[in-house]
């Protein structure tokens, strides 16, 4: 039952995140064929897209992992680590870039370089307890 609900919600959020990446795409060739590169919603759709984008690139081998184990065929889960370190680097950089994007300029202009400090330094705490 467990996996069989992990493969459901990881294909709902593949597909939705899918639709939604594709939905960012057309924005910004709209966006830019409009109004050039240099407004801040278009800064804001890409910061949105890359971490999207990612994402996907996690749900999408998990849900099809998921999905073939179900079936009864035998899965080979280290494969996926690849995909999940560089995925998981490029969420990192879309997070970054969205911290950069929507942080208030009352909070100064390197808070997406200083959360990106703490953030790091408190994963690798957790890695050493």
């Amino acid at each position: 039952m467990t996996s069989r609900l992990i493969e459901g919600l990881s294909g709902t959020l593949f597909f939705l995140l899918v639709f939604a990446c594709t939905m960012f795409v057309a924005y910004m060739t709209r966006e830019i064929l409009q109004n050039g590169f240099h407004r801040t919603r278009l800064q804001a759709a890409i910061s949105i897209f890359v971490l999207l984008f990612f994402q996907a690139l996690i749900f999408g081998p998990v849900w099809w992992m998921c999905h073939i184990e179900s079936a009864g065929a035998a899965v080979n889960w280290d494969g996926l680590r690849s995909i999940l370190i560089v995925s998981s680097a490029g969420e990192i950089l879309g997070i970054v870039c969205v911290i950069r994007v929507f942080a208030p300029d009352s909070w100064g202009r390197n808070i997406w370089f200083i959360s990106s400090l703490v953030a790091a330094g408190l994963a690798a705490a957790f890695f050493y307890v």
